[in-house]
């Protein structure tokens, strides 16, 4: 009788370690996700800077200073005053 309830036991903790394991794969299987979703999107930014900064060194002078004076304001860059 023990032999046959120490068989069920095994087959039931084997069982749930299954279980557990395979929860344990999806969570980091879908933090692997957002992880790689954040990192396409902080390279997205990244060149998004840098295209704006080569397009401020290409504009005539008196734009080209006003935004490199002043890099956290990017209509600067985008939109130059053409009323100066």
């Amino acid at each position: 009788m023990d032999e046959g309830r120490s068989a069920q036991a095994g087959i039931v903790l084997g069982a749930l370690l299954t279980v557990a394991s395979l929860m344990l794969a999806f969570t980091f299987s879908m933090a692997g996700g957002q992880f790689n979703a954040r990192r396409e999107l902080v390279i997205e930014d990244i060149n998004a800077i840098g295209t704006a900064f080569l397009r401020a060194e290409q504009m005539p002078e008196p734009q080209r200073s006003t935004s490199a004076s002043d890099p956290r304001n990017p209509s600067a860059i985008f939109r130059p005053n053409i009323f100066h």
